[in-house]
């Protein structure tokens, strides 16, 4: 990649943070094939690599590396389809506006679509999401990981990442010193996937690895460590890892228990119904005797703060709930608050939803993916750590909330939920409450949150879409065994 920061100025007309030619020319320097940037949010990782990929198409002559004919690509692959596109625009982009003339008439136009770039000189760039499906077998000269740390899929969690990594990085062996690989990402746990490749590059083990770890303040100049005071103030761990690629650790407590008793409105039980004050309610489903408890709660934004209203628990101790009796009274509490909507995961939507329909209320299912659940208590800990979060004095609640744990699984998955000999029924419920209200100004906005039911053929289509996203490693509960306790 010798010649990439030239090329950038002369032909591009991009002139890179200085902190990004540090990184770039480190690299050049060290004549290692592949590269882990291991850099902090905001630092240009995007440009960085839309940058390499179009220098790689076009300056390099790899003429005697590839058979008459033979097409030569450039791979970037992403966490996901869209970003995957916008590495795709960003090239497109570069191109019409660079500084070279040369370099806008090399592009075929008509050929590219919103998942390549057709170059006239044989090269194609060619963008897509972490899939164990990857094209295998093709000629990269170039192969990029965008945001590597974040790789996964439905199937295979974190360890997606390992299988693109073995179906696409061999596709470089033809080109021998010429064939490179690029990582770059923000960092998560010191385990898993990418936090193996820093290793293993930083420990020598793999000697062809160029490895570099720089916060966002040392690439980027337009954000100093000042600006993140708000950010490390919320989040201390999870700041340290987006903004100053620290690998977390990602052992202990999730939240901090000085925090959670300062959100506690001492002597407060229950919060009455407001007058114009727009409400939003959470479940967290479960029947099973012995179980988990079947939790609901009502919340509502006051200005910046998360205020709890209400939280009810309902657990079948020898018999599984009677679901009739437990729907009946979620239907009457949503009606007192003025509450349409139910959020609740994917757990037995169908039933539910239709029960709760019949109530005259409407459940929104949403599928409670890895990365919903941490965004979900994230938005729970942000709130806590600023104080924006008015919590009802119940000692259960606030036994669930200090006893989260926060820690790595083995294949570097995270994993949130209560310490050995604890529930977090309470704590998932009032954290997705907090979400809701987090995500949008406007909850009502959504198609699910309605004051009407859907329509007969969209609650079939929908109840369809949230049954196929249930996930496997989840119990399912079936209409039948709802119905042994009514509905």
């Amino acid at each position: 990649m010798r010649g990439l920061v030239k090329f950038a100025r002369e032909h591009l007309g991009v002139e890179l943070y200085p902190g990004q030619v540090e990184v770039l020319d480190a690299w050049a320097a060290s004549g290692k094939r592949k590269a882990v940037l291991c850099l902090g949010r905001r630092s240009g990782k995007g440009i960085l690599s839309a940058t390499a990929a179009i220098f790689n198409a076009v300056v390099p002559d790899y003429a005697g590396y590839l058979r008459p004919g033979e097409m030569r690509y450039i791979l970037i692959v992403a966490t996901k389809e869209a970003q995957a596109r916008e590495h795709v625009r960003v090239i497109k982009e570069l191109l019409a506006n660079a500084a070279d003339p040369d370099l806008r008439t090399l592009v075929d136009h008509n050929a590219s679509t919103s998942d390549e770039v057709i170059f006239r000189n044989g090269v194609v760039v060619r963008a897509m999401p972490c899939s164990s499906r990857s094209v295998r077998g093709l000629a990269a000269s170039l192969v990029i990981f965008d945001e590597y740390a974040h790789f996964q899929t439905d199937t295979e969690g974190y360890q997606a990442a390992r299988t693109v990594w073995r179906a696409l990085v061999p596709s470089i062996a033809q080109f021998k010193r010429l064939g490179f690989v690029m990582v770059t990402s923000t960092p998560l746990w010191p385990s898993g996937p990418f936090f193996e490749l820093y290793q293993q590059g930083e420990t020598g083990v793999d000697r062809d690895m160029f490895v570099v770890r720089r916060p966002t303040w040392d690439v980027n100049p337009n954000i100093t460590r000042a600006d993140l005071d708000g950010e490390y103030l919320a989040d201390p761990e999870g700041a340290a890892v987006e903004y100053g690629a620290e690998f977390g650790t990602g052992l202990g407590a999730y939240l901090d228990p000085v925090a959670v008793h300062a959100c506690i409105s001492k002597g407060t039980r229950t919060l009455p119904p407001l007058e114009d004050v727009q409400y939003v309610a959470a479940a967290d489903p479960a029947f099973a005797a012995g179980g988990d408890a079947f939790a609901f709660a009502i919340a509502h934004r006051q200005g910046d703060n998360y205020v709890l209203d209400r939280l009810e628990t309902w657990r079948g101790k020898e018999s599984p709930l009677n679901s009739d009796a437990v729907l009946d009274e979620i239907a009457a509490i949503a009606k007192t608050y003025r509450v349409p909507f139910v959020v609740s995961d994917q757990y037995a939507v169908v039933p539910l939803g239709d029960a709760l329909r019949r109530r005259g209320v409407v459940l929104k299912g949403q599928p409670l993916s890895n990365e919903l659940k941490a965004d979900m208590f994230a938005s729970l800990k942000r709130a806590i750590n600023l104080g924006q979060a008015q919590l009802l004095d119940d000692p259960s609640l606030v036994s669930e909330l200090v006893h989260l744990e926060l820690r790595p699984t083995p294949s570097g998955k995270p994993r949130i939920a209560a310490a050995a000999g604890h529930k977090d029924d309470r704590a998932m419920v009032v954290a997705t409450a907090i979400h809701a209200l987090a995500a949008s100004d406007d909850p009502s906005k959504s198609k699910w949150y309605g004051s009407a039911a859907a329509s007969a053929d969209e609650w079939i289509v929908y109840s369809r879409e949230m049954a196929e996203a249930s996930q496997p490693d989840r119990p399912r509960i079936t209409i039948r065994e709802i119905k042994l306790g009514g509905i």
